[in-house]
């Protein structure tokens, strides 16, 4: 899969292993915890979220990446 990115704070960091909820991003301020990945392989991609502390799944979503294009995904857990 591609390179991996975790926001802590309003910064994006190829460091990090775990995303943070923060009310720095987005307009609303309200929480949210953001990550993502660059230079995906074109193709349907099954990504998930986890709690780093447990491996307790909290969301998954099945999306179609295209080369050359940006893919935005929501995931609220529980869905």
């Amino acid at each position: 899969m591609g390179s991996p990115f975790y926001f802590a704070g309003t910064l994006p960091a190829r460091d990090l292993t775990a995303t943070a909820i923060s009310n720095q991003l987005g307009a609303g301020r309200g929480p949210r915890a953001i990550a993502g990945y660059s230079n995906l392989t074109p193709g349907y991609i099954t990504f998930k979220a986890t709690l780093p502390e447990t491996g307790e799944l909290l969301g998954r979503i099945t999306v179609q990446v295209r080369g050359g294009h940006i893919t935005y995904v929501r995931m609220r857990a529980g869905y």
